[in-house]
């Protein structure tokens, strides 16, 4: 028996970008990628080491963090001081206000598949006394996971908001390793989460 669970995401920027204005660009340490650009009202967090960006998506309180070391290389060294606690503290603090802030991040898509049953070290198979009638087993229990960024959120159409700014915006430039987390600010509930290091 196969144990499946499935979670499916559709979610549309409150702000999407433009495709006329997406081009390919250099992103550290060699490589291009497809790069998104935009200049609209997000919540931005700075750090010694690091800038972590909220972007909403129009559909309830589903957001888009992203968080961006200071230094190109400084991927590792930053994941290793975001601590949970560290992470509820930011994302309270970027819900309470929206900046002008002139964002490039990459088009990607992210596709992991993970052994759940090496990963846990569960014996294989897993035997399930009590859970049903006879000898069921699971004998594969496999999370597969599928992510893809581009200038509409995820997937769908979104409406355009327009932002007036007496001041110059602030940048947010993706073109280096970053991490990012699909989450729920109404519950905390975080949906997805990885690292882009390129294509």
């Amino acid at each position: 028996m196969a144990a499946v669970s499935a979670v499916y995401l559709k979610a549309s920027w409150a702000n999407p970008f433009d495709p006329k204005l997406t081009s390919k660009q250099p992103f550290f340490p060699k490589g291009s990628v497809e790069m998104m650009s935009q200049t609209g009202p997000f919540g931005l967090y700075h750090d010694a080491e690091y800038t972590m960006l909220e972007m909403p998506y129009k559909e309830g309180q589903l957001v888009f963090d992203c968080c961006l070391p200071v230094r190109e290389d400084g991927l590792q060294q930053v994941r290793s001081r975001l601590t949970p606690a560290n992470l509820e503290t930011i994302w309270s603090t970027l819900g309470e206000s929206r900046t002008s802030v002139a964002v490039h991040l990459p088009k990607f898509r992210l596709q992991n598949r993970l052994d759940l049953l090496k990963s846990l070290s569960l014996p294989d198979p897993i035997t399930l006394p009590g859970f049903s009638i006879g000898n069921t087993r699971i004998d594969v229990l496999v999370q597969q996971a599928n992510l893809e960024v581009d200038e509409v959120g995820t997937v769908g159409s979104a409406a355009t908001v327009a932002v007036v700014s007496r001041s110059l915006p602030e940048g947010f430039i993706a073109d280096h390793p970053f991490l990012f987390w699909v989450r729920d600010r109404s519950n905390g509930a975080v949906l997805f989460s990885g690292q882009f290091c390129g294509n």
